[in-house]
């Protein structure tokens, strides 16, 4: 049985800075917590969390940056990912989180603005000075509210000369992937490898039997659907979404709280590989009601 001790004085020094739903969050994503069997959750300091944000906002632009280096024409929904965390959508709009919290509020504490708004800000700010013509920061009336707009980059039309598909990406990287696989594939007599490495480069076959590039160290993904016989870019088709509806959003996270306190469903979920941290995330910057719904078919297919 996995339990935070609210009544801890550590854990009330963070919900003091933080808000108590955002401490919370703090605590059950923390890196000593993740897979643990201890009987409650280590409850991390404010130093420690404060480290634990500046090393993960670290990784979120260096991962970022590589990625646009790796494929200048990414679309606004990989950027978008990349970002999670650090840019929110409200009504069509990205600003730069502040440190959002469920039912609609925010604490924009000092130590919040320290913690999770300055960090995300300078991101951006490095950001918009690298790709200028991806990224543009407008400030608004309130000083902590930043507007970010994204631009992604459309790739120029090929010269009459030039016999590549329109989505390749002639890269010497992608080129040494694409020989790769293709020895790989003559070496098994046509069967696709599920997955494999080459230099820094990670590539794993997705449901639709392409592959998606990732980094080896978290498993982020830096782009989707290639088709590694002809090095393009595969299309998803679009999908009609529903913005997401915040009192909804608000009762899957008092339920799944209340199904952690009374059935320790986190225990059995980390059983299946499932970690409840992720779940939190996922549900915490869910933006449209598909992705609640992904959230729930999840939870129903590991517990029913």
């Amino acid at each position: 049985m996995n339990c935070i001790n609210k009544s801890d004085k550590g854990y009330r020094a963070l919900a003091n800075v933080y808000g108590d739903a955002l401490a919370e969050a703090f605590v059950r994503s923390y890196p000593l917590n993740k897979g643990g069997e201890n009987a409650d959750y280590y409850i991390p300091t404010n130093t420690e969390v404060k480290f634990w944000l500046t090393e993960q906002k670290n990784n979120i632009s260096k991962n970022i940056k590589r990625a646009l280096k790796i494929n200048p024409y990414m679309s606004e929904d990989a950027i978008k990912h990349l970002l999670k965390g650090v840019i929110s959508k409200y009504k069509g709009t990205y600003f730069i989180t502040t440190g959002w919290l469920y039912n609609g509020s925010q604490t924009l504490t000092q130590e919040t603005l320290k913690t999770v708004y300055e960090p995300n800000l300078k991101i951006m700010e490095g950001l918009y000075q690298e790709f200028p013509e991806i990224f543009t920061l407008r400030g608004t009336k309130n000083r902590n509210t930043v507007v970010v707009e994204i631009t992604p980059q459309v790739k120029p039309e090929e010269d009459e000369d030039d016999n590549l598909p329109e989505d390749t990406y002639d890269t010497p990287q992608i080129t040494k992937s694409m020989d790769t696989y293709k020895s790989l594939v003559e070496r098994n007599n046509g069967q696709k490898p599920k997955a494999f490495v080459v230099d820094t480069f990670k590539w794993v076959m997705n449901a639709n039997g392409l592959y998606n590039l990732v980094y080896p160290g978290n498993n982020m993904t830096f782009l989707k659907n290639i088709d590694l016989e002809t090095g393009t870019v595969v299309p998803e088709p679009e999908e009609v979404t529903t913005p997401v509806d915040e009192a909804r959003r608000d009762r899957m996270f008092r339920s799944i709280m209340q199904m952690i306190k009374q059935q320790h469903i986190d225990s059995y979920l980390a059983e299946k590989g499932i970690d409840m941290a992720d779940i939190y995330e996922d549900l915490r910057y869910a933006e449209t009601e598909q992705d609640l719904n992904k959230i729930s078919e999840t939870l129903l297919k590991a517990l029913c």
